[in-house]
């Protein structure tokens, strides 16, 4: 009922006046008699405000309210006001696909369909559901994209090997390539595992100032029913022989899991530490420190893993490497002091 009114008064419905813009027809000239009658209705108006006469005080405001009004209403009017409204020509703009071709994609949520497999169902090829409907109006190009984006004519042929998901710096990307073509759009198909450093805002900002529409498609569950996730790993990078260091890592844990887990420090497969940890709870993290005794000199290659879960559909995110280098060398300590302590008698010694 409510868009009826709106059409009768104003012609169009209002989505219409959502996807467009209102502009001024008049030419400049008829701009500068507007704003001159404007002016001038405005004097007008204020000593009609000041002249006295029998009517009320009510009654004289409702009239002024009644004919500035009708003035405004003209005014608008003699600028000739419009709706622009862009649409896009059949077959002539361009639709950007991005597609998501790293790791992540291997995963099976459900235990039977790889997200990869999921991905060439729907975007596999121009036969494929939605680039066939998009061809019809516009020109499909596809981009296959990890730490960046770059073109491909077959979207049957990712590997899904990217070791990283870097959707800010794909998208700015693919909208540089397309700079110079009518873009319409882009489509981002992907798991939404972002785990660059880069500013994902700041890109569709950009896109954003552009008019450039962003569509996203989502492949996969939004969260692992069973997962653990050694999130960051820590340790000096430097240590002297005979010492100790302290491991410390950030574990996640998507769903349920054991009533305890540990968390496991290894070099070349033999095992140098381990400690046992209570599990952090569904969506959240703990801290885990484990100490570490370095016997023996030289660059060290540590592994840190938590043991898989039962049915846990990606273990790669289970372990992380690191890197110590252990010297065999005794290292000169300058200590500073406001005022000699009671212990500085022993370190003379």
């Amino acid at each position: 009922m409510l868009n009826s009114v709106f059409e009768l008064l104003f012609k169009y419905r209002p989505v219409v006046f959502e996807r467009g813009h209102l502009v001024f027809s008049a030419p400049r000239i008829v701009s500068f008699v507007v704003l001159a009658l404007a002016l001038l209705g405005i004097v007008v108006l204020w000593r009609y405000r000041t002249t006295g006469g029998r009517s009320s005080l009510r009654i004289r405001v409702g009239l002024l309210v009644l004919r500035g009004a009708v003035l405004v209403l003209v005014l608008v009017a003699l600028l000739r006001p419009a709706l622009l409204v862009s649409t896009a020509v059949p077959e002539r703009n361009v639709v950007g696909i991005l597609l998501d071709d790293s790791q992540s994609m291997q995963i099976t949520d459900d235990g039977t369909v790889p997200r990869a497999d999921q991905l060439r169902q729907l975007f596999g090829g121009s036969t494929s559901p939605i680039p066939a409907a998009l061809a019809e109006r516009f020109q499909v190009r596809f981009y296959r994209f990890s730490r960046s984006a770059e073109r491909t004519g077959n979207p049957e042929a990712l590997s899904h090997d990217g070791g990283r998901s870097d959707l800010a710096t794909a998208l700015d990307d693919v909208r540089r390539d397309l700079a110079a073509l009518p873009l319409a759009g882009l489509v981002l198909v992907s798991d939404g595992a972002d785990n660059a450093d880069s500013s994902v805002t700041r890109a569709l900002l950009a896109l954003s100032a552009a008019e450039i529409p962003v569509y996203t498609v989502g492949i996969g569950s939004e969260r692992l029913r069973n997962d653990l996730e050694l999130v960051r790993v820590e340790a000096p990078r430097v240590a002297l022989q005979g010492s100790s260091v302290v491991v410390e890592a950030l574990v996640r844990q998507s769903g349920s899991g054991r009533d305890s887990l540990e968390l496991v420090v290894e070099e070349s497969g033999q095992r140098l530490a381990a400690q046992r940890f209570a599990p952090p709870g569904d969506g959240q993290a703990t801290t885990v420190r484990v100490p570490v005794a370095l016997p023996t000199s030289g660059a060290r290659e540590l592994v840190v893993r938590v043991p898989a879960l039962s049915n846990e559909p990606i273990t790669r995110n289970n372990e992380r490497r690191l890197f110590v280098s252990v010297l065999d060398r005794t290292e000169d300590i300058l200590y500073f002091e406001g005022e000699p302590r009671f212990e500085f008698a022993f370190m003379r010694r």
